[in-house]
């Protein structure tokens, strides 16, 4: 009975230890199952020239399109004689390092340049400030020399193109009908 029992033992070992070898991670597979797999695989890109970055452009006839673009250095890739960006390098990156702080250098030249508080700055064709403006409210008397060139805001112009207001009407007139149109006593504003 003894014999019996290790037999079915083992049997029942042989048998658990086959099936966890048969699923999962330990699956045996063929060596053209792994080719498949591989081709599915993308190679990996790299950048011919150090420093560049690999761009994806999409695809054509079926195939991706890659190309590569350099980081874009203001010691070789700019122009300094003529300020424009030298030849080969206008479509290179441009870090954040490299684009935030001539943000900062546009701003403020334009305020350096163009007045400041209370002005609106000017563009000419390029886009690009050309003057500025003073703003003129009214609030203070008006200066030939100083403000023949200012922009009015809507509210001085409002009262400008309104310079007399109706002050008195003859006694005949019903209030319901007193308009401008019958107005004998004006106001100058």
């Amino acid at each position: 009975m003894k014999s019996n029992t290790t037999f079915i033992f083992a049997g029942i070992m042989s048998v658990i230890v086959g099936n966890a070898y048969a699923t999962g991670e330990n699956t045996v597979t063929s060596k053209s199952y792994v080719d498949a797999q591989d081709a599915l695989k993308q190679d990996a890109i790299t950048a011919k020239t150090t420093g560049n970055v690999v761009t994806y452009n999409g695809t054509q006839n079926g195939q991706a399109q890659f190309d590569e673009r350099a980081i874009f250095d203001r010691n070789t890739g700019w122009d300094y004689e003529n300020e424009v960006i030298s030849k080969g390098h206008e479509g290179d990156l441009m870090t954040a390092g490299d684009v935030l702080p001539n943000i900062t250098d546009i701003y403020s030249s334009i305020d350096a340049m163009h007045g400041g508080p209370g002005t609106v700055v000017v563009r000419g064709e390029s886009g690009m400030p050309t003057e500025s403006r003073n703003i003129y409210d009214g609030s203070t008397t008006y200066n030939a020399s100083t403000d023949a060139n200012s922009l009015a805001t809507a509210s001085f112009v409002e009262t400008k193109a309104n310079p007399m207001t109706c002050a008195g009407w003859p006694d005949s007139v019903p209030v319901a009908d007193r308009t401008d149109a019958n107005c004998w006593l004006w106001n100058k504003n």
